[in-house]
């Protein structure tokens, strides 16, 4: 199995060349990305990718959109390394990264593989996580929800994403286990925390850590 299956956009440009001190920040990354070659996980793995794809989230570069002038640099900064390492990252990358820089990834990461670079143990798998269950639990003064998701890789791996929503902010977030009417009004809050973790996702677990009795939510 071969990562995601994508077709180029028409038109779509080359892969930029990045300049010699982005190659030094390159490296770094993929010295991070040595981390995938010891993980069996495929949960671990796509921790790793998100970790290092999300160093330039929400920053402004010259030239143009930062996932481009940067991300996409990336890829083809791995392509040349030519590691077992950068061919980790590039099939992460393949299902984790924007859509322009998945597409090159995971062209990059085939051309890897027909030179003989060894793949990462969890490469069949990442991707392939499927939702369980989903879990709501209020205070008892209707101030936070904490959210508990439970998501499992083919029935294992469980773990779950866990969102704690302050009620008392201002911004607004939908009621959970509700669709919100057409036009209508949202209750205020804003999410403040939210982690993933293994400890206590059982199948038939409906805890998962939270602390207090939760409901079961309607996902979608």
């Amino acid at each position: 199995m071969t990562p995601r299956s994508r077709h180029r956009s028409p038109g779509e440009p080359a892969p930029r060349d990045a300049p010699g001190e982005v190659a030094e920040i390159f490296d770094g990354m993929l010295h991070h990305a040595r981390e995938l070659l010891a993980v069996r996980s495929p949960l671990d793995a796509e921790l790793i990718v998100s970790e290092i794809l999300g160093s330039w989230w929400g920053h402004r570069v010259p030239g143009g959109d930062v996932e481009e002038v940067i991300g996409e640099a990336l890829v083809g900064h791995a392509e040349r390394a030519a590691t077992p390492a950068a061919l980790a990252l590039l099939t992460g990358i393949a299902y984790l990264g924007t859509p322009r820089q998945a597409v090159r990834a995971e062209r990059a990461a085939l051309k890897l593989m027909k030179r003989g670079v060894a793949r990462p143990g969890w490469a069949d798998r990442v991707g392939t996580v499927a939702p369980e269950q989903c879990f709501v639990s209020r205070d008892v003064y209707g101030d936070q929800d904490s959210i508990v998701c439970v998501y499992a890789y083919g029935g294992s791996e469980r773990h779950a994403l866990v969102v704690l929503v302050d009620r008392t902010k201002a911004e607004t977030v939908p009621e959970p286990g509700r669709r919100r009417p057409r036009g209508g009004p949202s209750r205020p809050g804003r999410p403040r925390a939210a982690w993933c973790g293994t400890r206590g996702c059982r199948r038939g677990s409906t805890g998962c850590s939270t602390t207090a009795a939760p409901r079961a939510a309607t996902t979608r």
